[in-house]
């Protein structure tokens, strides 16, 4: 058996969900649907406030990949934001 490296086809291909985490997602929608579904959530969102944006928090993808075309106006402010924030953060002599 070849060490060292990458074997070819060796592995999940990409993209390929765990069996186990696919599994648990779901239990958990099962779960949801036998405590009342949308109308759970709602209660939960209206009496546990804090409870529920932790929830939306662990569903909602923590990086968003985006592509934004903006004028040059636009970037040289940004450049301008991030030069002064920048400066802030020196110490003074």
């Amino acid at each position: 058996m070849p060490r060292g490296g990458k074997r070819e086809g060796a592995g999940r291909p990409k993209g390929t969900p765990n069996k186990v985490t696919q599994d648990m997602r779901e239990l958990v929608r099962q779960s949801l649907d036998a405590v009342g579904g949308i109308e759970w959530l709602q209660k939960l969102a209206s009496e546990e406030p804090r409870a529920y944006a932790q929830l939306v928090a662990k569903i909602i993808p923590a990086e968003i990949k985006a592509t934004i075309d903006a004028s040059p106006e636009m970037l040289a402010s940004l450049e301008a934001g991030r030069k002064r924030a920048s400066d802030r953060a020196k110490p003074e002599s």
